[in-house]
């Protein structure tokens, strides 16, 4: 996050996409992903807050149709890929509708 505080010109703005604790959790009927820290935001903004101030924060929420290999590709895109392994999603066998939720968090470089 020094990198970012870096490069950012000194009005410059940070945005950051962060989880929320329903995100994906129909998945967790079929398979065993992580789930999200209640305190992502949290540890984020106490991450930040010595360089960056908050100015809005946004929950976003995204209805997805998925077929079994795009399940297999969205639960592998990020921390999951190191804990589910590839056959755990040999169970899925047909469409699945899956909710993305997430925190878009918008903070402004401190000089």
């Amino acid at each position: 996050l020094i990198e970012c505080h870096r490069v950012l010109r000194p009005d410059g703005t940070l945005v950051v996409v962060t989880p929320d604790s329903t995100h994906l959790s129909e998945l967790r009927t079929y398979v065993d992903i992580l789930e999200v820290d209640a305190d992502k935001l949290t540890r984020l903004d106490s991450s930040l807050q010595s360089q960056f101030s908050l100015t809005g924060r946004h929950d976003c929420e995204i209805e997805l149709t998925l077929e079994p290999d795009d399940v297999h590709r969205v639960v592998h895109m990020g921390p999951n890929a190191y804990h589910v392994p590839p056959s755990a999603m040999d169970a899925i066998k047909h469409e699945l509708t899956v909710t993305a939720a997430f925190v878009v968090s918008v903070y402004r470089r401190e000089a």
